[in-house]
């Protein structure tokens, strides 16, 4: 088992088990990553990361009380983040996320009251219409397929468009996304860099 997936199962028994905040005490990312041992990390691997900022083979980029970046060693090309995307309170959710190269994970738990940390279904995986403007559509034989992905600030929906013979270069006319706005994901729309699309001001709501 690669030590990328070893530390996302890492956490994800973390997030499983993590019953333990009490009022009024706000939970932070590394609280949570660090809450209970579990197979992937060992105490002296998590106590390096503390004090020293990085193991033998992961090391911290990213470490504010809403987010914890973690990333193997030495190029940092694997990553797994975990972000809380809270209320005014101290519930929410409470993302964890794997980046490695063109693909990547996510998994949602809800944040309750008093900290307990229970699954939750992220938001719906966006139409690869969602993509291109009005009059743009992909070519026959193109199979889309679209991943959420944890991004700095909130989720990102990254699309692959495959071939019979692999993946296909087509740039998308927009990007979407999903911002948490305190309650749930509202999905966002805009042009991209590289696109011709035109932004959509009024986001859809996705319920959380």
């Amino acid at each position: 088992m690669s030590r990328l997936m070893r530390l996302y199962g890492f956490l994800l028994l973390v997030f499983a088990s993590t019953t333990a905040y009490a009022e009024p005490t706000r939970p932070t990312a590394l609280d949570v990553f660090f809450e209970n041992t579990a197979e992937g990390l060992t105490e002296d691997e998590k106590l390096q990361l503390t004090e020293q900022g990085e193991s033998h083979y992961w090391a911290i980029v990213t470490d504010t009380p809403d987010r914890l970046v973690v990333a193997s060693l030495p190029f940092l090309e694997s990553r797994v983040a975990v972000h809380l995307f809270l209320n005014d309170g101290n519930t929410g959710v409470a993302v964890v996320g794997t980046n490695s190269g063109a693909a990547c994970t996510i998994e949602v738990w809800r944040l309750e009251t008093g900290g307990r940390l229970v699954p939750a279904a992220g938001p719906d995986e966006p139409p690869a219409s969602d993509f291109f403007v009005q009059g743009n559509s992909l070519p026959e034989g193109i199979d889309p397929s679209i991943m959420l992905c944890l991004g700095d600030a909130n989720l990102e929906a990254r699309p692959l468009f495959w071939t019979e013979t692999g993946l296909a270069d087509i740039k998308p006319d927009n990007t979407v996304d999903f911002i948490w706005n305190g309650r749930t994901f509202e999905k966002r729309i805009r042009p991209a860099a590289s696109g011709n699309g035109q932004a959509n001001d009024t986001p859809n709501t996705v319920q959380q």
